[in-house]
């Protein structure tokens, strides 16, 4: 099952538009391609705007801004805790995302592309040893450390690599995207978004 803040944003959308979602979970290199075409109409996976992917979506005004990228290892055996600390290791991101993004510019580590966006297949990867560490948004993380994987897992914020979070809306229906953009305001005004944003980015 999804869950996330996006997820969570997502869900509300349709809620208050009364329409039905029907999910879908793409390797992010599909994603673009697929809304362009239109067979589907928003992306909810933290995709983080850019000038060039805004020349082919509509996103929306930011959910969010503020999510660090993060660290993540075993535990039991790691003594990485920084980015000085990568040289030499194997480190898993989601493929496409700002983790990956941020990552290949550095060429003292061999980064371990996971295809799917399922924060679940990063943390196996450390398990079974594929990977060293796993670097991924601490918004994006947050579901699975609140199912006390705090147990097995550190995490440590990297300082200064802020993401920003939108939804993207196929650019074939703009009148959607008007709509989700008044729904978004609303969700705003009315302390929704804030509500959802204790939910998924603070520690309990």
């Amino acid at each position: 099952m999804l869950v996330g803040f996006d997820i969570d944003v997502i869900n509300e959308v349709a809620r208050r538009l009364k329409k039905e979602i029907i999910f879908k979970d793409l390797p992010f290199e599909t994603l673009l391609p697929e809304i362009q075409l239109g067979t589907i109409h928003v992306i909810a996976a933290g995709i983080s705007p850019t000038p060039e992917r805004s020349a082919v979506v509509f996103f929306t005004e930011q959910l969010f801004h503020g999510s660090p990228l993060t660290i993540v290892t075993l535990k039991d055996r790691s003594t990485i805790v920084s980015t000085n600390d990568l040289a030499g290791k194997i480190v898993a991101v989601n493929e496409g995302y700002f983790s990956d993004l941020y990552m290949s510019q550095r060429e003292d580590v061999t980064l371990y592309r996971i295809a799917s966006s399922l924060i679940s297949e990063g943390l196996l990867a450390l398990e079974s040893g594929r990977a060293d560490a796993f670097i991924a948004s601490y918004a994006s993380l947050q579901p699975f450390f609140k199912q006390d994987l705090a147990q097995k897992f550190l995490m440590h914020p990297i300082v200064g690599t802020d993401e920003q979070d939108a939804l993207a809306v196929s650019k074939k229906h703009p009148e959607l995207f008007s709509l989700i953009e008044q729904i978004i305001t609303a969700m705003k005004n009315d302390g929704f978004l804030d509500q959802l944003k204790g939910k998924w980015f603070h520690h309990d």
